[in-house]
């Protein structure tokens, strides 16, 4: 049996790169001293052409590299914005000497599945119903650099809200039966990582909190319902999938046509006082006749109503692979299951004492996912502890325990 972890977020929010940096912080941060991580998805399936995460980060990786060469450095650029159209699901396995290996299955949810009229919404709550711990993708620059339809619209906060707000509805024991949710604001380097403050610790954590204040507020009806059921256990970690992504501008979403025979077009800004063109891969172009420019209608929301502006990035002074942080998140969902594991098997084991003789005996071959060895990751977590790898606060990492005002 698996545990079972969603993930949630808007328009290209950054869902696998998070689980692509959680595997590779993992291998970087444990050592293998502690536990280990294996991807063991099964990329095979035919259904959804899931992209391996190996593979993921390695396709980051080499594309920075190319940002650093002479021609491109210093320059800006687009990210890939389209939007998700299936779901993915992604198994890793972790292993601890003396212990069983036990499996996290990841399900990645394309944000379009949180519209009622989905033919995928029941399956969606199927999902919500059977996970315990979700993770709330961010895209910070749409959250911090834009106005607050934008940001509702982009990061799809009110379909979160409304698939999130029915998980503590059938919880009676706020122990035993508890959820986790994390809210991770990623592409958020500017923010957390602001070279000028980066080497004065107080003032790069007092800077992070801008980004977590905004989530607080972006997402205050969400915390609020689900602070006051006592049933949730709500973090804000705010992490660098990549490290060396640094955003730089929003502008207004164009696209460029080079030529009658260019059907497809390409992402760009365009000043239309001076004629100037950016194109998505940074490359500049002087004095472009007006009628190779047009709005890119595809980068409209809510039939119109909303505009979804280009967000621009260059290669910050990182210049490479490097995430920051992306090892807490499962540490944390680590650290929770263990803990409500041992909540529920004290609850059963009180049940089972006062259960007819039959149902003691079915008990012994219902096993839940840690099972016998629980007492292994209840070590391994311990250890984590005191050694100070669980992140508990700074550069933006807050537990929500009240009600945003």
């Amino acid at each position: 049996m698996a545990h079972q972890i969603l993930m949630l977020g808007g328009f290209r929010a950054g869902k696998s790169s998070i689980l692509a940096s959680i595997l590779y912080a993992l291998k970087e941060n444990t050592g293998g001293d502690i536990f280990t991580v294996i991807d063991q998805t099964d990329y095979t399936a035919a259904e959804r052409a899931a992209v391996r995460l190996e593979d993921k980060r390695l396709e980051i990786s080499k594309y920075l590299k190319n940002r650093n060469k002479p021609v491109a450095e210093n320059s800006k650029f687009l990210v890939d914005m389209n939007p998700t159209q299936d779901y993915n699901e992604y198994k890793l396995t972790t292993r601890i000497d003396g212990a069983a290996n036990v499996d996290f299955q990841f399900v990645d949810v394309a944000g379009e599945y949180m519209e009622e009229t989905h033919q995928k919404y029941n399956d969606l709550k199927k999902w919500v119903s059977g996970s315990d711990v979700f993770i709330v993708a961010i895209d910070t620059p749409y959250m911090m650099e834009t106005d607050e339809d934008t940001n509702r619209v982009y990061n799809r906060i009110e379909e979160i809200t409304k698939v999130l707000s029915t998980i503590c509805e059938n919880i009676k024991d706020p122990e035993s039966e508890k959820k986790l949710v994390i809210f991770c604001p990623v592409k958020c380097e500017t923010w957390v990582r602001p070279k000028k403050l980066f080497v004065d610790i107080e003032k790069r954590h007092e800077h992070a909190e801008e980004v977590t204040n905004k989530v607080k507020q972006s997402y205050k009806t969400l915390i609020n319902i689900l602070v006051k059921s006592k049933g949730v256990d709500l973090w804000v970690m705010p992490i660098q999938t990549v490290g060396a992504l640094e955003f730089v501008e929003t502008t207004d979403a164009y696209k460029y046509y080079k030529d009658d025979n260019d059907a497809a077009g390409v992402r760009c800004s365009y000043d239309e006082l001076t004629g100037i063109v950016r194109l998505e891969n940074g490359k500049t172009l002087m004095g472009v006749d007006e009628n190779q420019v047009e709005k890119n209608t595809d980068s409209t929301r809510n039939n119109g109503l909303i505009d979804i502006p280009y967000a621009w990035y260059k290669v910050n002074d990182q210049k490479e692979y490097a995430p920051v942080f992306c090892e807490q998140p499962a540490y944390h969902i680590i650290r929770f299951l263990v803990n409500k594991e041992l909540m529920v098997n004290k609850r059963k084991k009180q049940e089972i004492e006062q259960s007819p003789w039959y149902k003691r005996l079915y008990s012994w071959f219902v096993d839940p996912p840690f099972g016998k060895y629980i007492e292994n990751y209840k070590r391994a977590v311990d250890l984590l502890e005191s050694n100070n790898k669980i992140k508990e606060s700074g550069d933006g990492f807050t537990k929500l325990t009240q009600t945003i005002s």
